[in-house]
């Protein structure tokens, strides 16, 4: 993630509040509200990216995650939790077998890269910030690539509550499932 008001590129390493104005944890909001909240993050994530998607690491972790949800929502019920608690189960993406041979697309193959000022992320998406005057022909040039789907930022659509940013750049590309995109 790039700010162009900080022109800076956001790590997870970095701990700086800067990142997070604009938004608040939903745990600040419990606690300003005087409500407990609980947080779990899935340890499954990690086994995905170091076993892959379609382990039998990851699978099995998919199977522990399933029994863990079953255990509490029967928890709910048994104790009659429903009307008192809300439960929220989230996710910050999915994961599939990417296809290196054949669907990862090297924007540098297919655009010239000196219309382009710089591309922030590698993987399933990318956004692209043309140089000045050239959004039109860097546009042009990447919705005849195959594996991939090319959005101006206006075309973003709004159920997925993306668009609306400061942080997302002019031009924003999407593989297609068990595609990538990299930029050498």
């Amino acid at each position: 993630m790039y700010d162009p008001v900080f022109n800076s590129n956001f790590s997870l390493r970095n701990h700086e509040t800067r990142w997070w104005n604009g938004g608040e944890p939903l745990w600040v909001t419990a606690r300003c509200q005087n409500r407990t909240s609980a947080t779990y993050f899935w340890d499954g994530n990690d086994t995905g990216h170091a076993f892959g998607a379609d382990s039998l690491q990851t699978k099995d972790k998919v199977k522990d995650m399933d029994e863990m949800l079953g255990y509490l929502l029967d928890k709910f019920d048994s104790h009659n939790l429903w009307n008192k608690v809300n439960l929220l189960v989230t996710s910050d993406h999915g994961m599939t077998t990417i296809d290196t041979t054949n669907k990862v697309v090297d924007i540098a193959d297919r655009v010239d890269m000196s219309k382009i000022q710089f591309t922030v992320d590698n993987g399933p998406i990318m956004q692209v910030q043309p140089t000045l005057g050239q959004i039109d022909n860097v546009v042009r040039s990447l919705r005849n690539v195959s594996h991939i789907s090319v959005l101006m930022k206006e075309e973003i659509p709004d159920y997925w509550h993306f668009k609306n940013n400061r942080r997302i750049m002019p031009v924003f590309l999407l593989a297609q499932e068990g595609g990538g995109l990299s930029q050498r």
